[in-house]
Order: structure tokens, then sequence, then C-alpha cells
């Protein structure tokens, strides 16, 4: 079957959505945006989260906190209640959240695979 090289890529990933959604409503495909998390997602590259907020140490989420969306690595301290967030690019500050702080993020998804492109 012939597809187009440009426009129809966003059909291809509407039909992937449909597929995904059958799979497991809680499967979403995401696109990167920004290179804070260099060189393990790369800016518009295609992911793939599971909406839950349940996640566990080491693993990469996506989350909003003030107003701003995040792709960051978090590590929890549970004896402190601190949540720390990495950005895997060096330009980037990681930064601590702990006490009432925690209570304004809201965990989108957690990060399971991204999407390669030839």
């Amino acid at each position: 079957m012939a597809r187009d090289c440009g426009g129809g890529q966003a059909l291809i990933y509407k039909n992937i959505k449909k597929h995904l959604k059958k799979l497991s409503p809680s499967l979403e495909i995401v696109q990167a945006k920004g290179d804070s998390m260099l060189p393990y997602a790369k800016n518009n590259e295609i992911l793939l989260i599971d909406k839950t907020e349940d996640f566990k140490n080491g693993e990469v989420v996506i989350f909003s906190y003030k107003d701003e969306v995040f792709i960051r690595q978090v590590f929890i301290t549970p004896n402190d209640r601190k949540l720390s967030f990495v950005s895997k690019n060096p330009l980037y500050p990681s930064f601590t959240l702990e006490g009432k702080n925690i209570e304004k993020i809201r965990i989108k998804g957690v990060l399971r695979a991204k999407i390669k492109r030839f």
C-alpha cells in the first residue's frame, strides 16, 4: 500500500493511536518538545506513555508543575518525602520538590517506549 511521505504521517499516527486504545486505554502517543532529555529523548521524537499517576523510583515521567510540562527521570526519597526530577541533558538543572510542593505536580504518565523514525 502506498503512503504519502508528507502529509500522510499524521494519518499513520492517528491509526496507531486508534490501535493502541484497543490494546490498552491507558497508552498514548506524545511528541517530545525541547532538548532537556537529550540524548535519551530528542526534540519532536514520538514517545509512548502509560497515562497513570503511579510510577516507580527511577522511571521517566511526564508531569506538569507551575503551568509547565516536563519530562524527567524521578527519584523518590520516601523518608524525607522528597521527589527529585533529573534531566538527562546536563545543561538543565535537576530540582527537588518536597512537602506541599509535591501536591502541586500532576503526573500525566510514565514513559514506556519511544518510536524511532527512519
